[in-house]
């Protein structure tokens, strides 16, 4: 039941997190509109997210539990792809 908890629960999450950024991900390479999207804020949760796969990294060198730290490495990784659309597609 640990490893559960600790291990495949917060995989799992990471996997339904990733179906709330791709659909954005394949309309925004698909439209290359970024007009409504906020730069600052993608650049700031980026930051959040990156503290948060360092706890995440540290986590699993004390105590082994990998959970945490591939949730985290899915969000992250998916969140600087819609910062990179964000700044690849922006009306300059």
């Amino acid at each position: 039941m640990t490893n559960f908890l600790l291990n495949l629960l917060p995989s799992l999450a990471g996997i339904v997190l990733a179906f709330c950024y791709i659909p954005q991900i394949k309309t925004t390479i698909r439209t290359k509109d970024v007009s409504g999207i906020d730069l600052r804020f993608w650049i700031i949760l980026d930051i959040a997210l990156a503290m948060l796969f360092t706890n995440a990294v540290v986590v699993f060198l004390q105590f082994g539990t990998w959970g945490y730290m591939v949730t985290e490495a899915f969000n992250l990784g998916l969140a600087l792809i819609v910062t990179f659309l964000v700044i690849k597609y922006r009306k300059k």
